[in-house]
């Protein structure tokens, strides 16, 4: 939410879909989808019986009350994004570039994908080679939220000097990555690599945190 830009009463309103006044558990499950927030079922379900209480539901009040006060800063490290200047560009540096790196790894893992077949995908003009405007929209289709010059930084560390991104270097570039730690902030363990299956407290807490975010 925080990353959009929208006060937690716009985004109430955006994600209550059937303009019920209420965010029901589909709104939710619709909210996580559309937010990217990589939430398997039984953690949206968690997620809600948490949000709406003893109330039962969550009105704009409940919404508040939930997600007012929750501290943010940790998500949005996660990708790339200081409290202090909200914005992914100013905050790039070599760490960074490694982190973004992980990040893509890790969403490509995510989505199942081996690191060949992603290549194919994401060489949208099909000329053999991931382009910079090619990973600005992969960056944009896998919810990376990284800014332009953390993805034209990224873009230099993958081309080196070779001075392109080929299948060699895409596969020399993230290969190796080590993506536990993008996928652990995602609420997915490398063992079962399945958001459902490490639902309790903590995630759940986790999960009000992406959400805020």
């Amino acid at each position: 939410i925080e990353y959009n830009e929208l006060r937690i009463d716009e985004a109430f309103d955006q994600l209550d879909f059937d303009e019920d006044g209420e965010i029901s558990l589909d709104d939710l499950g619709k909210a996580a989808k559309q937010l990217s927030l990589g939430l398997g079922a039984s953690q949206i379900e968690d997620l809600y019986r948490r949000m709406k209480g003893d109330k039962g539901y969550v009105d704009l009040e409940v919404w508040r009350a939930a997600l007012g006060s929750r501290d943010t800063s940790e998500v949005l490290q996660s990708r790339g994004i200081s409290k202090a200047s909200a914005s992914p560009e100013e905050t790039s540096d070599g760490t960074e570039t490694d982190r973004a790196l992980d990040m893509l790894a890790a969403a490509i893992e995510y989505n199942e994908l081996r690191i060949d077949e992603a290549f194919d995908q994401l060489d949208f003009d099909e000329d053999g080679e991931i382009s910079l405007d090619d990973l600005g929209k992969a960056a944009k289709q896998l919810s990376l939220g990284l800014g332009a010059s953390q993805i034209e930084d990224l873009y230099r560390r993958m081309k080196g000097d070779k001075g392109y991104v080929d299948l060699e270097v895409w596969r020399a570039a993230l290969g190796s990555r080590d993506t536990s730690e993008v996928l652990q902030s995602r609420g997915i363990s490398k063992a079962s690599a399945s958001p459902e299956e490490t639902s309790d407290g903590t995630e759940t807490d986790r999960a009000l945190d992406m959400l805020a975010a």
